[in-house]
């Protein structure tokens, strides 16, 4: 799913790094500041290896640091804020532009309107849920709701055959046919790609083979292998209650002149579900 309404989440879709030393920090925060930086509903926007200040090293992208606007000093605290980022949020300059950026996360804590989230790779930090944020609720649903007709999104990767195997599926539910309608690269690894639009044929399932959906957007079609073991979900509304310390989420976050991180929309896993997309 992507934004635009891509949960391909869900741009979907949807994925910031630390500094060594104060000197570096503040060198990183002044670029930082200049830069600008956005989830599926699903866009298939992608965030990729992060993006860092030249001279310093990355680690991950996605997920933000949570003490940052507690420290006094507010130059150090922006500047120590940018260097997450970079882990968290590899396309920071993007979503200071406009475009949101997808960042997969666990929620650790809550305070009034703020979350603090991490990454798997441990990267920390506070993102504000704006007031009037979208927030989705990802449930499973049966494979039995994947049929001729439906509208649903899918990562997937590209087999030798020219096929593709995906990776999850998201059904949609009716008052959301179209969202993010097309094929387009995503973020769940090398060569994956997002594709929303109507299933055509809805094949059997074979065996260990899983079954092969036909799945048609405006201006192609793409033939999906849907192994047994995919994950397959759907969306409902969700209420911010949802967003407790051990939620899996997917934010579609921008970031102000300051650093300071905003989602506009979220996706959270129903009952410890985390998202597959």
């Amino acid at each position: 799913m992507d934004e635009g309404h891509n949960i391909d989440a869900p741009d979907p879709s949807d994925r910031s790094d630390s500094g060594n030393n104060r000197a570096s920090a503040s060198a990183s925060g002044r670029r930082a500041s200049q830069a600008g930086w956005h989830p599926p509903l699903y866009t298939g926007r992608r965030t990729g290896t992060p993006t860092c200040a030249a001279g310093h090293m990355c680690t991950l992208p996605n997920p933000l640091p949570v003490t940052m606007t507690r420290l006094s000093a507010p130059a150090l605290a922006a500047a120590t804020l940018a260097l997450s980022l970079a882990a968290i949020a590899p396309g920071i300059a993007q979503a200071q532009n406009g475009a949101p950026t997808r960042v997969r996360a666990t929620v650790i804590a809550t305070h009034d309107s703020r979350i603090d989230v991490t990454d798997q790779a441990g990267n920390r930090a506070t993102v504000a849920v704006a007031p009037d944020a979208t927030i989705s609720e990802v449930a499973p649903i049966e494979p039995g709701a994947i049929r001729p007709g439906s509208y649903i999104g899918t990562a997937a990767v590209k087999q030798p055959d020219g096929t593709l195997r995906a990776l999850e599926i998201h059904v949609f539910p009716e008052s959301m046919r179209g969202t993010g309608d097309g094929h387009r690269p995503y973020d769940l690894g090398a060569d994956s790609t997002m594709t929303n639009g109507t299933v055509e044929q809805a094949g059997a399932v074979t065996g260990m083979q899983g079954r092969t959906l036909s799945v048609r957007y405006q201006g192609g079609e793409q033939r999906i292998v849907v192994p047994p073991e995919v994950p397959i979900v759907t969306f409902a509304p969700g209420r911010r209650e949802a967003l407790k310390a051990g939620a899996h989420v997917i934010l579609f976050v921008r970031a102000d002149a300051q650093g300071a991180l905003t989602a506009q929309r979220v996706l959270v896993g129903k009952d410890g579900l985390t998202p597959p997309m």
